[in-house]
């Protein structure tokens, strides 16, 4: 389907993909509020053209964010040295070479997709800066996207994007629609364009669930709700569970927690929130996510959460620490939380995200009453050495105080 009042949006990128194609590779920034349709123009790009490789990966609103997420979601795609690199602690340098190398070595031009950015990691912002600065040795399109209205000043992804050579990157800001975009919406979908230009300010997300929704709701949450309630037991069951699930949720996971009938994951993708991927259920937009999962009730949640922890345990390797550490803190799993913030925190300092490492460790502290005095010790000692690593002068020193009261 053709997108309303992107044709500008699509030429850039596609200027951008063309030179790419040429040898000389681009980045190209493409922001806008939350379902402002960042995710709806690149499938579009992509669709439009024949690129012979595209990478895609994004960054997760998890308690804390999975150091390098987008590139394990990429793993899959590239060859078998950069995924061996991903498991190992300390050459972060050497897999961002590998994984530059790969990009070199295609004769087609790659399209690297890198969504919400606002999120990520401090690994993943290096590898950012890593990409973009050669970005123009490579037949390659790097598409970062992000949310500029959640960027403050002081937002590490900020500090990124003012380092970006300023020649090889295309700035790509998505507006709102106007009322004339809205009015179309409308009519391509046999609804009244009354009132909605007004009520949505013309995001395309919100444009399209009051399109849906049976009447004009005061907020996008309410229309999202509706639509979920009039879903029969089984199809509400199979949404609560994705909700809770940041980004995606796998297939086997949906199976393992409800082993759904076949008719009720047909009936969550016809109801326009669910969609599927063949390995993956994802909310058509993470705004209707969240929607969802602030609805639930907490004893509700924290069960789901316990199942989907349960699960991920079992399974055993492959499942990301920061992944068992929202699951565990989601079941008010106090044990849980410890021992994988625990293990969350050493991960991400290994992977340089100290940021990430510190909130971790902190997490961690809050539930670590039950850990022997030197096990405590060498906690604080950990958080107080990532505190000073991010300039968190005062943090550092108080933990490195309780750590020493601990220690004599």
């Amino acid at each position: 389907m053709e997108l309303i009042e992107r044709g500008h949006a699509l030429q850039l990128l596609q200027g951008a993909l063309d030179v790419a194609g040429q040898g000389a590779g681009r980045t190209a920034l493409v922001c806008g509020e939350a379902g402002i349709g960042k995710t709806s123009l690149l499938t579009q790009l992509v669709g439009g053209n024949g690129v012979g490789r595209v990478l895609w990966g994004g960054c997760e609103a998890l308690f804390s964010p999975r150091p390098l997420g987008p590139l394990y979601d990429m793993a899959s795609a590239m060859g078998s040295k950069l995924q061996a690199l991903l498991g190992r602690e300390g050459h972060r340098t050497e897999l961002f070479s590998c994984f530059l190398s790969e990009l070199q070595e295609s004769s087609d031009p790659t399209i690297v997709v890198l969504e919400d950015l606002h999120w990520a990691d401090a690994a993943t912002l290096d590898l950012v800066k890593f990409l973009a600065r050669r970005i123009q040795r490579v037949r390659a399109l790097l598409v970062l996207t992000y949310r500029d209205d959640e960027l403050g000043d002081r937002h590490p992804l900020q500090l990124v994007l003012g380092d970006l050579p300023a020649d090889a990157v295309v700035r790509v800001p998505l507006l709102p629609l106007s009322e004339a975009g809205v009015a179309e919406l409308a009519r391509q979908s046999s609804h009244s364009a009354e009132g909605i230009y007004a009520t949505t300010g013309g995001n395309p997300f919100f444009v399209t669930e009051a399109l849906r929704a049976e009447g004009l709701p005061v907020s996008v949450r309410d229309a999202v709700l509706a639509r979920a309630a009039r879903q029969p037991p089984a199809v509400r069951a199979l949404l609560d569970l994705a909700a809770i699930v940041p980004a995606r949720i796998e297939i086997e996971i949906v199976e393992a927690v409800l082993a759904p009938a076949p008719e009720d994951i047909a009936a969550a993708l016809a109801s326009g929130l669910l969609i599927a991927d063949g390995r993956t259920y994802a909310f058509r937009h993470e705004l209707a996510r969240i929607a969802v999962e602030q609805a639930l009730p907490a004893p509700m949640a924290a069960a789901l959460h316990a199942r989907v922890l349960a699960f991920l345990e079992q399974r055993g390797q492959g499942a990301a620490m920061s992944r068992l550490v929202h699951h565990a803190s989601g079941a008010g799993d106090a044990q849980a939380v410890l021992k994988y913030a625990l293990q969350a925190g050493n991960e991400a300092a290994a992977h340089g995200a100290h940021c990430e490492a510190a909130a971790l460790y902190a997490t961690a502290l809050g539930h670590a009453d039950t850990l022997a005095p030197v096990d405590r010790a060498a906690l604080l000692g950990d958080l107080s050495y990532q505190c000073y690593l991010v300039e968190q002068h005062v943090d550092a020193i108080a933990r490195r105080l309780e750590a020493l009261a601990f220690w004599r």
